[in-house]
């Protein structure tokens, strides 16, 4: 493939761009990652393609017929370059996976790729995080994908969707069948009413093929919880409910200890970075012990001394508790550390490690001058 694009350069008289070389030949498994700098693994060194790249690059892809996966992340690609990425979109009956987040595209490049996607039955994975494509470009989206019926997986977080955009997806959700995994994080607009999760929690109860669903940076409050709660007791398909950064409290937890008492579909539940305090640990707790969830994430949640003191009971108790982050709360870190929860939190971890093992725990023992303290796993959580 490298030989394509490097005749390609010099048919169209641009520069190689030797980051792209190296990126093809890297290639594997039918997947070409040209991921830029600014990301957390980024392949290109700290480079980023421009619409200069796209040419020639775009000639390649073209002609290409086993690339099944293409990450073009964290670049400089904006609406000039989909002009000439929207043609190989359209015609490429191989490619399953389009990684495009953390561009510069906008509106009028949304509507191209749109465009193009209506032709394009292959294409299972779109993934547009961070592209400021407006009202109008999700408002597109949508109505594409109210055709399109091969994407599975959609990431539309970060791309200034409006209160309008949000129903829209919403309101496309309750009759798409082929959309099993959605991330609409970090809307631009938010209102008291919290129409966009009343919205999303309506479409919970029509939907049923969507097994995880992201809405993170929503300014979702106890109200809001208390719909998504409401809707999912009826709910036998959603697994993976991401609701971190968020101003859920103590009575939030209240609506998903109800929740949880009926529902046994719901696997994971993410809580980081919420305000859900020792009253709401306490009853996460409680309510996760007899659930069917085995993955939790409650860092950064202004959790002291007893609200950890439980959660370490439930990690010692509960069976195939695969996944949990604790990481960030005061009972275990900062200034106002308890010995006896970090303690309490250790033996619990060892208990559970000898027995079962965890696939993920984001905090790790050690003792200075005989205390048992906790700190941050180096090794992070991969998806």
């Amino acid at each position: 493939m490298e030989e394509l694009y490097v005749s390609s350069c010099k048919t169209m008289g641009v520069t190689v761009n030797e980051s792209i070389v190296e990126g093809m030949k890297r290639e594997k498994d039918h997947r070409l990652n040209l991921r830029g700098s600014g990301s957390l693994q980024p392949q290109l060194g700290r480079r980023k393609l421009t619409d200069e790249d796209a040419p020639p690059l775009c000639n390649t892809l073209k002609k290409n017929s086993t690339i099944f996966y293409l990450n073009l992340s964290f670049n400089h690609f904006s609406d000039n370059a989909m002009k000439l990425l929207a043609p190989v979109v359209e015609e490429n009956v191989t490619l399953l996976s389009l990684d495009l987040s953390g561009n510069d595209i906008e509106t009028q490049g949304a509507v191209m790729l749109c465009d193009a996607l209506e032709t394009n039955f292959t294409i299972r994975e779109l993934n547009l995080r961070g592209n400021k494509i407006g009202e109008k470009g999700n408002l597109r989206l949508v109505e594409m994908l109210m055709n399109n019926s091969s994407i599975s997986v959609l990431d539309v977080s970060s791309t200034d969707q409006t209160t309008a955009a949000v129903i829209a997806y919403a309101s496309m959700l309750e009759s798409n069948r082929s959309i099993t995994s959605f991330s609409i994080d970090r809307p631009l607009e938010f209102s008291k009413e919290e129409e966009g999760t009343v919205h999303m929690a309506s479409m919970l109860e029509n939907n049923h093929v969507l097994k995880h669903l992201s809405m993170q940076f929503f300014k979702m409050q106890d109200l809001g919880m208390s719909r998504l709660c409401h809707s999912l007791c009826s709910n036998r398909c959603l697994e993976t409910l991401n609701v971190s950064n968020n101003q859920i409290t103590r009575h939030g937890c209240l609506s998903i200890a109800d929740m949880l008492a009926g529902n046994k579909t719901l696997q994971r539940l993410f809580l980081d970075r919420n305000m859900i305090e020792d009253e709401g640990a306490e009853t996460l707790a409680q309510a996760v012990l007899g659930s069917s969830l085995n993955g939790l994430g409650v860092g950064f949640n202004k959790i002291h001394s007893e609200g950890m003191k439980a959660l370490a009971e439930l990690i010692h108790v509960k069976e195939k508790l695969e996944y949990i982050t604790l990481w960030g709360n005061p009972g275990i870190c900062g200034p106002h550390i308890d010995i006896s929860a970090c303690k309490a939190v250790a033996n619990a971890i060892d208990r559970s490690d000898s027995v079962n093992g965890f696939e993920y725990v984001d905090v790790e023992p050690y003792v200075v001058d005989g205390k048992t303290l906790l700190a941050l796993k180096r090794e992070q959580y991969k998806k």
